[in-house]
């Protein structure tokens, strides 16, 4: 029996902080058109992740929510200095849609610098400048482009897992004796 009350409570532990915690999530979309001759790039793809914790628990997350942000290996947590980054807008519906607006740049000692960007819906791309010479790329939203966002698993969810494994297995054993 103290088996079983133990087993129930690490369960519900695992439950409150898996609850309690920020989560994670990786984002991606997919299929472009190509804003120098408008053709459609299935294949392109453009990438992130972000951290959010839902602290007036409505199921939604927004700006003031969202504790970290990467896009195009642009973290906001590594903004500042030569590095500037600015995330000026954000929702994410789990149910619905993810939008955002993003911006960040570099710049180069003496050599020029680089500009990313991301308008969700919109385009999304990036601008390298040197004295001598330029490259930018620039992708349009088009009606075919899709959005694949997962959460990320955190420890508590793989050790819930763990714990209710364990249980079965426990559970198996005895009544095979």
């Amino acid at each position: 029996m103290l088996k079983k009350m133990l087993g129930a409570a690490a369960m519900a532990l695992c439950a409150v902080a898996a609850q309690a915690a920020p989560q994670e999530y990786e984002w991606t979309y997919t299929g472009f058109a190509d804003l120098d001759n408008w053709w459609w790039k299935p294949d392109v793809t453009v990438s992130g992740r972000f951290v959010a914790d839902d602290r007036n628990a409505n199921g939604t997350y927004d700006l003031s929510e969202v504790t970290s942000f990467d896009y195009d290996g642009f973290d906001m947590s590594t903004c500042g200095g030569a590095r500037e980054c600015d995330l000026k807008k954000f929702s994410y519906d789990p149910a619905g849609a993810l939008s955002f607006d993003f911006y960040a740049s570099e710049s180069f000692e003496m050599s020029g610098g680089a500009n990313w960007h991301i308008t969700t819906g919109q385009s999304w791309g990036r601008a390298v400048t040197y004295p001598t010479d330029s490259y930018f790329k620039i992708y349009l939203w088009d009606p075919r482009t899709t959005l694949s966002i997962t959460p990320v698993p955190e420890p508590q969810t793989w050790l819930m897992l763990g714990v209710g494994l364990l249980a079965l297995g426990a559970r198996a054993r005895s009544k095979a004796r």
